[in-house]
């Protein structure tokens, strides 16, 4: 069992946002590419990393699929818990030491918003390459780095995005929930892990979005910037070891 930590403290209030389905980032642009790279999920051992509030093991399990979901945060897993599907088994632990997982057990892993918020990224990635089928798929979504800490300006009537501090590794304060933290890395630093664990990049998504703080935008010059400016990354990596 994990101590607490400060997912603890905004479980609740991050279940209110998330919900059964995501917010309508996770619904309208992550959950339906993800699931479509996963394809039939039916009698598939899928791990859910950083599963949160547990809607997308929800989803999965609803699928067909046999779920395994794990999170950090004592207080998701009561929540994720929570009419859920017999076939999903449930984790208190960290991502970086799954020592309780065996070797080779998964056919798909997926982390759905969530690596940018796990401090050791590199025994995450390691782990994860422990865990995987060969040949077989984990896939992850992140707010986009090249542009999730930019601000956005407007200059001559035109938006545009204030980019700085992209190489740099960073630890920085949550954008939404209070004492939380979360890490910001350039995709290079994500690609070497990859590499570095024996997965190859078979799948590379950068997403576009029409909302702003959960609302379509409707003034076309500001749609047309958000439409020009990926808000999410989304990763597909195939294990070759």
């Amino acid at each position: 069992m994990t101590k607490n930590n400060s997912w603890d403290s905004v479980a609740k209030e991050y279940n209110q946002l998330i919900r059964d389905s995501g917010d309508v980032y996770h619904s309208t642009y992550l959950n339906p590419l993800v699931l479509k790279l996963l394809g039939n999920v039916k009698n598939r051992k899928i791990l859910d990393l950083a599963c949160g509030n547990g809607y997308f093991s929800k989803i999965l399990a609803n699928d067909g699929a046999i779920v395994t979901a794990v999170d950090y945060s004592k207080e998701f897993i009561s929540i994720a818990k929570e009419n859920a599907n017999k076939k999903i088994s449930f984790f208190v632990g960290s991502s970086s030491n799954l020592i309780f997982l065996d070797d080779n057990c998964f056919d798909s892993i997926i982390s759905n918003v969530a690596f940018h918020d796990i401090k050791d990224i590199s025994k995450t990635i390691n782990e994860c390459s422990r865990l995987i089928k060969p040949n077989h798929k984990l896939i992850f979504s992140i707010p986009h780095p090249a542009f999730h800490l930019s601000k956005r300006a407007k200059e001559n009537n035109e938006y545009f995005k204030k980019v700085k501090n992209y190489v740099s590794l960073m630890t920085v304060d949550h954008h939404y929930f209070k004492g939380v933290k979360h890490y910001h890395r350039p995709i290079e630093y994500y690609c070497k892990l990859l590499f570095k664990n024996q997965f190859i990049i078979s799948g590379f998504y950068e997403i576009t979005t029409k909302h702003i703080g959960g609302k379509i935008i409707k003034y076309a010059k500001l749609l047309r910037h958000k439409q020009e400016i990926p808000t999410f990354l989304i990763i597909e990596a195939t294990s070759v070891k």
